[in-house]
């Protein structure tokens, strides 16, 4: 397909973030790259847009009510209360077989057309060139693999096919044409198929073969199948297939998709980055291939806060966790609280705590504004323990530090550092019993060492970041997910967990967990150490444990922290001392409390005053001195 060739208009699908479609009027248009797959182009690392999107391309018709065309750019923020809520990015894009316009009218989206005689036959014709995600050709292979692979494999469907493909208990036949035609066929009509395929949640019908069939034992040696079974904690390959499958819930990263936008992120995360798809089977009329958003960012929030979070600017188009019974509050958040609170004229100072992208925000903006702002953000706290340590006084202080309140605190240590194989191995040889015997259960016993976890989003989350570690492949000595606690068994309690070999591009190490969860990192040296934990994006809080006088005094000069303790696991400084750290997680020059608390609410004001009787006579015409 050539740039400048007639782009034929088709019937397509219906209202989404990715473009609104319904009969056009074929036109001719220049294809137009979105800008920020220029340099891949250029590279050579993707084909140009005329070699990757199908042919007759879909034309997104631009006529009701405004709607005009866009240009390309731009970042979409959403809100969600749950990490699953991912899912809704399939609704949101809604990219169908078959879909609705505006008027309910069923019609083509990702098919060229359909055949249907008599709602008993239905022959789904394919577009030229249709290619997932990942570029690999969309064909009737994706059809025939889960029809025949999936729906009619014991394993993986042992209940057989999903309702909207049986009428009165028959089974379609399906039959393969050619590489672009497929047929389902019942003696009677089934008027729900097409319905399932255009739904909200629809009917797949298709799989991406070519990736899924690596996971599938009819395609895999059954010795190579069970390593990945074992690697990713499975059963058997039933469970690790439709763990890699599950294109509705949109959390695996790797899974080719037709939709308007990928996922880039692999749970648990508490922000999911969506990017275009680059083979996206829409275009606009002017020929830019849609959607003209190139990101959407998925922040997760406690649901009972998004109304306000939205009503504060947070979001930018917001359709969960909100009511009628907040359309006021919303309406007249337009002009956001926070937005008000940081042009006011009348503001002279800002003092924020709370996420680190919110705690950027609040600093710009309010700089911007001419006005002082400290805004402390995330924070991912490191304890280096040397080899000269007393070891039991570093575990000591690790068991406390790391989960003490179930390691929701802003200044909880949650990496361990040891220098060394040897300090390590000693190290988890301390912790694991003393972690296992930890005394768990609710605040109002007095014995209780840990508590519960304050919610069960965060529960889920924390429980997600553990799964997460053994993926990545991190060590789990120590796993505090399987907690029976008899009594309280709906309460979101959870052991402690301890991970060894953890390395510095998982995320359990560069994501703020905010659990009982240490991760055990392994350095060679010293150097390594300090590196390590300077490297890191937040600088709220770090530790070093060690009898070596000369270690001590250059950790606490080179540092890159803003509060550090020497044998002291949380260095919480008292009142009169500030309270800050560096990097990401403090925004500003000014830290809390103490001193630096003081100067931050305060201006400086200096008064020069003489009285008329030490006023010698005639001018002077220099500057005044006590002389």
């Amino acid at each position: 397909m050539k740039p400048g060739r007639h782009i034929a208009a088709v019937l397509a699908a219906p209202l989404s973030l990715a473009g609104l479609f319904a009969p056009s009027a074929t036109g001719a248009a220049e294809l137009i790259e979105p800008p920020e797959l220029l340099a891949a182009v250029a590279a050579g690392e993707l084909p140009p847009v005329a070699q990757r999107i199908p042919d007759p391309v879909v034309v997104a018709a631009l006529n009701g009510k405004e709607q005009s065309l866009g240009k390309h750019g731009g970042t979409l923020n959403i809100l969600m209360g749950r990490q699953k809520d991912i899912r809704m990015m399939m609704v949101y894009g809604y990219a169908r077989l078959v879909g609705y316009d505006p008027d309910l009218n069923l019609g083509p989206d990702l098919v060229e057309r359909v055949e249907v005689e008599g709602r008993k036959s239905f022959t789904f014709h394919l577009r030229r060139n249709h290619k997932w995600s990942d570029g690999q050709p969309f064909t009737a292979e994706d059809f025939r693999y889960y029809f025949e692979d999936i729906v009619n494999n014991k394993d993986l469907s042992p209940f057989g096919p999903p309702k909207a493909l049986l009428v009165d208990g028959e089974v379609p036949q399906f039959q393969v044409i050619d590489e672009r035609r497929v047929r389902y066929s019942w003696s009677k009509p089934n008027p729900y198929f097409l319905p399932a395929i255009a739904g909200a949640r629809p009917l797949f019908i298709y799989r991406p073969a070519h990736y899924l069939k690596q996971f599938h034992a009819r395609y895999v040696d059954e010795a190579e199948l069970q390593e990945k079974v074992e690697a990713a904690s499975k059963r058997n390959w039933a469970g690790l297939h439709h763990r890699m499958d599950r294109q509705y819930r949109f959390d695996n990263v790797d899974l080719p998709s037709l939709q308007p936008w990928i996922n880039t992120t692999r749970p648990p995360a508490d922000r999911f980055v969506f990017v275009r798809n680059p083979y996206y089977h829409r275009v606009d009329p002017a020929g830019r291939q849609l959607p003209y958003i190139g990101k959407v960012i998925v922040n997760i929030a406690d649901n009972s806060l998004i109304p306000a979070k939205t009503g504060f600017g947070e979001s930018d188009l917001q359709a969960r966790y909100i009511r009628f019974d907040h359309y006021t509050f919303l309406k007249k958040g337009e002009k956001a609280a926070v937005n008000a609170l940081l042009a006011h004229p009348d503001v002279a100072a800002i003092s924020f705590v709370g996420a680190t992208a919110t705690a950027e925000y609040i600093y710009r903006t309010g700089c911007a504004n001419n006005k002082r702002v400290q805004a402390l953000g995330g924070a991912k706290n490191h304890m280096v323990v040397m080899p000269d340590a007393d070891m039991a006084q570093a575990a000591d202080a690790i068991m406390g530090a790391a989960y003490g309140s179930a390691g929701e605190r802003c200044m909880a240590i949650s990496v361990a550092v040891a220098v060394g194989d040897r300090v390590a191995d000693d190290l988890i040889a301390r912790l694991v019993p003393r972690v296992r015997a930890l005394k768990v259960g609710p605040g109002i016993d007095p014995e209780t060492e840990m508590g519960p976890l304050v919610t069960k989003d965060h529960y889920d989350k924390v429980m997600g970041y553990i799964d997460k570690g053994v993926q990545e492949g991190a060590e789990l000595v120590l796993d505090g997910r399987d907690l029976a606690l008899q009594g309280y068994e709906n309460g979101y309690f959870m052991g402690g967990s301890i991970f060894d070999r953890v390395t510095t591009e998982m995320s359990i190490y560069t994501d703020e967990i905010f659990g009982p969860v240490l991760a055990v990192v392994r350095a060679p040296d010293y150097g390594a150490a300090v590196a390590m934990v300077n490297d890191h994006e937040y600088g709220n809080g770090a530790a070093i444990f060690t009898r070596d006088g000369d270690a001590a005094r250059d950790f606490a000069s080179n540092i890159q922290i803003g509060m550090v303790g020497i044998n002291v696991p949380i260095p919480v400084p008292v009142a009169y001392y500030s309270f800050g750290g560096w990097k990401r997680s403090l925004f500003g020059d000014h830290h809390m409390h103490g001193a630096e608390g003081v100067r931050f609410y305060t201006k400086l004001k200096t008064i020069t005053s003489r009285w008329p009787t030490g006023i010698r006579a005639g001018a002077e015409f220099i500057m005044p001195t006590l002389g």
